[in-house]
């Protein structure tokens, strides 16, 4: 279940700070002086991820096609050595 707007807002108000909307999903954040370990918009993320509850959020596994190395690990070096 994603986060709608409105909770999003209250959570940021939980943390004291000052929430400014600027457009539909955008929002303007005041960070008290006392917060310095907020500084990032990564920072703003991970305190609402902490306080909605991480157990609370959708698992999603990365995605990532590998093609197989086929070469062996010292032949794979050679090309290199090559050009020293």
């Amino acid at each position: 279940m994603p986060l709608d707007a409105a909770e999003i807002v209250r959570l940021l108000q939980a943390l004291e700070l000052t929430v400014v909307a600027d457009g539909e999903g955008q929002w303007s954040v005041g960070v008290p002086s006392h917060r310095f370990d907020i500084s990032l918009e990564v920072d703003l993320i991970e305190e609402l991820a902490r306080l909605y509850g991480y157990n609370r959020l959708p698992v999603r596994y990365p995605q990532a096609r590998l093609a197989p190395n086929n070469k062996p690990e010292a032949r794979a070096a050679l090309p290199l050595l090559r050009r020293l």
